[in-house]
């Protein structure tokens, strides 16, 4: 118990995290199974809460749903629980996440020509969980439509 309660004293872990943290100690499979639901029981550990803490974080950092998914498996959150956690907000959808994210970042490329720039941002975006569809088309609409934007 004491091993697992120093694991979770830097950070939350998944109930799959922290078995194989346990099991890489030494600790048998029994004794870890018993330790694990102990600390579920006392709301120490529940994958349901991570996940919905790590994917508002992650939204909230500008991640796209296939980064968030990656986490969350990463993490060691069951499929099952991965799909409820990424079950769209009322507050934000993927494509405003997009644009917002792009805006952000778009000050960083300005120096650059503006298809370079174009596409260091979108690798950007890519390795940030946004599909390139989504992120061809919001530039598409985002530097068309807007004058403001930096020509080449």
């Amino acid at each position: 118990m004491d091993a697992a309660l120093r694991l979770l004293k830097f950070r939350d872990r998944s109930e799959g995290e922290l078995f194989q943290r346990l099991e890489q100690k030494g600790f048998s499979a029994g004794a870890i199974g018993s330790v694990v639901q102990r600390l579920k029981e006392l709301s120490l550990v529940n994958d349901e809460r991570l996940a919905r803490q790590l994917v508002e974080a992650g939204r909230r950092g500008g991640q796209g749903e296939r980064r968030l998914r990656q986490t969350l498996t990463n993490r060691g959150i069951p499929k099952s629980l991965t799909q409820g956690a990424l079950v769209p907000s009322d507050e934000e959808t993927e494509r405003e996440r997009l644009e917002r994210t792009i805006k952000k970042l778009w000050p960083k490329f300005q120096g650059l020509p503006k298809p370079v720039a174009q596409r260091r941002l979108a690798g950007r975006l890519i390795r940030q969980g946004f599909l390139a569809d989504d992120i061809h088309a919001v530039t598409r609409d985002l530097f068309h439509s807007n004058p403001d934007e930096p020509d080449e």
